[in-house]
């Protein structure tokens, strides 16, 4: 594909509505584990792990709100 351009083509999957690329693990706890980090420097932290809201969200969407 010389000087093309690849665009990448998802379909929305039964399990999640995030598409083929996000993937939740078995518990909200692995959840956390995975997508969580820390301020490398310790700055805005007492090294205590974070999180992105819109990681939050996912989780609570996913792990706790009734399946419709």
């Amino acid at each position: 594909m010389a000087g093309g351009i690849f665009i990448p083509i998802f379909k929305k999957g039964k399990v999640n509505d995030m598409g083929d690329m996000m993937s939740f693990p078995e518990t909200p706890e692995e959840f956390l584990k995975e997508y969580s980090f820390k301020d490398k420097k310790g700055e805005y932290t007492n090294g205590s792990e974070l999180i992105p809201v819109f990681r939050v969200e996912q989780m609570i969407d996913y792990y706790f709100r009734e399946r419709r």
